[in-house]
């Protein structure tokens, strides 16, 4: 920090007044940017979060709506339980997907 005569003998300058008003004003405006850019992000990982389970939400009810698919479902689901070795080898995404998928028969009766 500057003492106080050195201070006010830069604001006596126009010069150093533009120079400290345009490097303020790019300052603000690359805070300003950055925001927009944090909450462009933020609101796209909501949108694609959203997405996500509108499809979840959209399988679940074709699942229910097919006992062959869901009958299907619950044999992988039982296999992997009874093979833990073997959900290494399966894709993550399926693994996850069949945890969250209702394919227990009480689950469905009782809704």
């Amino acid at each position: 920090m500057v003492d106080e005569m050195t201070w006010k003998a830069c604001m006596s300058s126009e010069i150093f007044r533009e120079y400290l008003t345009a490097e303020l004003d790019r300052e603000a405006e690359e805070l300003r940017t950055a925001e927009a850019a944090k909450k462009e992000e933020l609101e796209r990982k909501i949108n694609d979060d959203h997405e996500a389970w509108q499809k979840l939400a959209e399988f679940r009810k074709k699942v229910a709506e097919s006992p062959a698919l869901k009958a299907k479902l619950r044999q992988a689901k039982a296999y992997l339980a009874d093979h833990p070795e073997m959900v290494e080898k399966v894709d993550a995404g399926f693994v996850r997907g069949l945890k969250l998928l209702d394919l227990d028969e009480d689950e469905n009766d009782n809704s």
